[in-house]
């Protein structure tokens, strides 16, 4: 079993992710390991490569935990030898594995990656990435502590994210050769079908692809990871806008995250916070009643805000995924149907929002224990990832 956990982050470290590394540690610590957070955005270059050094020593008795990619490893020490990380090494990412396919290639082909989406796995694979995975959850493990939804916060409707203005389709492709054309529409195409209705981007990128007769097997890898970024990108904004038109005629909302450039910061039933820390998003958030989530991308895995939501004792109302069945059976969340016209669209969320349905979901938290719909920690997880055979299962 592990000796020690060193966790490394390259900063950002206020944020969700912070929680979820400080119940790491917790959780570690408990079990006999001793175990550290590095932050690399604040140790001089000769320090990191005193630590690409440490990391180099065969001794996978030690854990050393990497988020979202974002350290690249080099191929060589300085001496000119191969590098390779002798200790055992989990990567745990929050988006999609094109979103950081460079820094995926400079893991060991032993390092294991956590996934938020099993449909990650299939990405994966078409990047011609070989790691092992495993399904990691952005869920906290303990949600014992969170506050109850009060009916006097002031804020009803919060709505946080990216909708960033993003270049047309003829501005792209005349940055890019001809021959990658046919697959800039097929993106296009696959982008406007999964802000509708949240599916796997990798597969409505292929059946795009197929319906429009184009082969997308030849493409480069690194080209497949970009327009796989532009398809979650592109859906991202497509939905989120769709649903911020749509509530600004008759409601009052708090918009926190880039939505520039769409004439929302004059609008009067709009307070446009911009971009901002995760401090005060999260004092935002324990100050409304209502978050709206719209991470399309995710049909299958759960966004970090949700659980954050949840966290702050506010009522998520979010798209679908078959990570949140259990706590929308227990009544305590709802999800937004996008694939319905924006008439019934707007009807269908006005009736969410009503005080009759928030007031049955505040209920329904204070009577379901939250932590009682959660599954397998992570620390649990990790172990039966490294140790298969030895993990006791009972």
């Amino acid at each position: 079993m592990f000796q020690e956990v060193m966790i490394v982050t390259n900063g950002n470290i206020a944020s969700w992710a912070a929680a979820l590394i400080r119940d790491l540690l917790i959780d570690f610590r408990e079990r006999g390991c001793n175990s550290e957070v590095i932050d690399l955005s604040t140790v001089e270059t000769s320090q990191i490569n005193v630590l690409l050094s440490l990391w180099n020593q065969n001794t996978p008795e030690r854990l050393l935990i990497t988020l979202n990619a974002r350290l690249q490893f080099p191929k060589f020490m300085t001496d000119g030898s191969a590098y390779k990380v002798g200790w055992s090494h989990f990567c745990w990412l929050l988006d999609n594995p094109a979103h950081h396919y460079e820094g995926l290639k400079s893991l060991n082909e032993d390092a294991l990656v956590g996934l938020v989406e099993q449909s990650h796995i299939k990405s994966m694979r078409a990047l011609n990435l070989p790691h092992k995975c495993t399904l990691f959850s952005h869920r906290p493990d303990n949600f014992d502590k969170t506050p109850p939804v009060e009916r006097k916060r002031i804020s009803k409707i919060l709505i946080a994210g990216n909708a960033n203005l993003l270049p047309s389709i003829k501005s792209t492709k005349n940055k890019n050769p001809p021959d990658l054309h046919p697959f800039i529409d097929a993106a296009w195409r696959a982008a406007a079908e999964q802000a509708k209705v949240p599916a796997p981007t990798l597969s409505l990128f292929q059946r795009s692809c197929a319906d429009m007769g184009y082969e997308q097997a030849g493409l480069p890898r690194s080209t497949l990871a970009s327009l796989l970024t532009v398809v979650e990108q592109l859906s991202n904004t497509l939905a989120r806008l769709r649903i911020v038109k749509l509530l600004i005629i008759n409601h009052k909302i708090n918009l926190i995250g880039n939505f520039e450039g769409h004439g929302f910061e004059e609008a009067e039933n709009v307070n446009y916070h911009g971009s901002t820390d995760y401090v005060t998003f999260e004092k935002t958030l324990k100050n409304t009643r209502v978050a709206l989530n719209l991470t399309p991308k995710f049909s299958q895995g759960t966004t970090e805000r949700v659980w954050s939501t949840l966290a702050a004792g506010a009522v998520p109302l979010t798209t679908s995924t078959s990570d949140l069945i259990p706590y929308k059976t227990a009544g305590i969340l709802d999800t937004l149907d996008l694939n319905l016209n924006d008439d019934d669209l707007e009807y269908a969320i006005t009736e969410k929002l009503s005080n009759e349905n928030i007031a049955r979901m505040v209920e329904a938290r204070a009577n379901q224990p939250l932590h009682a719909l959660a599954a397998l920690s992570r620390v649990d997880t990790l172990y039966r990832a490294f140790y298969p055979n030895t993990f006791d299962n009972n």
